[in-house]
């Protein structure tokens, strides 16, 4: 299991002889505290291409953008969730011979992004390949939103608890 590592830092400012945090300029302590929590990864975001090769640059269109039709299809069909077009190509191919250039067709590629829960995005990419993606461009792992929020919240949390506690080591009055 991958893990998203979330840290954290505070600056607390105690006023060294009251304890106050309202503490008079002239009469500072500074002390930063830490926190880190690991939050385990539950979605995957998945980018896969439709790469297309033909004569002409209608051919190629058409084509792209039939299997795209039927990759989106299939990957709503799963429940694919922040699914969007991120790159759409079309591009000459040339090939060079005795210092000549052809035009021998063109290359088109449709890129899709999409995220899923990490425990149904192997199949997703099995069955938008048979769909008629032909590229996978990258997968990365990651957690929900709303818990990256409550690690934060958590984090910051511990990280003002660790900054009273080493100002609270250093107020102590000594008897």
């Amino acid at each position: 299991m991958t893990n998203t590592g979330v840290s954290q830092k505070a600056l607390v400012i105690i006023d060294p002889l009251t304890g106050s945090t309202n503490p008079n300029p002239s009469q500072i302590l500074e002390v930063t505290g830490r926190g880190e929590v690991n939050v385990a990864t539950t979605l995957t975001k998945v980018q896969l291409g439709i790469q297309v090769e033909g004569k002409t640059a209608t051919e190629v269109q058409e084509e792209v953008a039939r299997r795209s039709t039927a990759v989106v299809d299939v990957l709503q069909n799963l429940g694919a969730q922040e699914l969007q077009t991120t790159s759409i190509q079309l591009n000459p191919v040339f090939s060079f011979a005795d210092g000549t250039q052809t035009l021998t067709g063109f290359r088109g590629i449709n890129t899709l992004q999409f995220e899923l829960p990490t425990d149904r995005a192997g199949a997703a990419i099995d069955t938008a390949i048979q769909a008629g993606a032909n590229l996978i461009q990258n997968i990365s792992f990651t957690a929900s939103d709303e818990a990256l929020q409550q690690a934060r919240l958590q984090v910051l949390s511990e990280a003002v608890e660790d900054a009273q506690a080493q100002a609270q080591t250093v107020l102590v009055p000594c008897s």
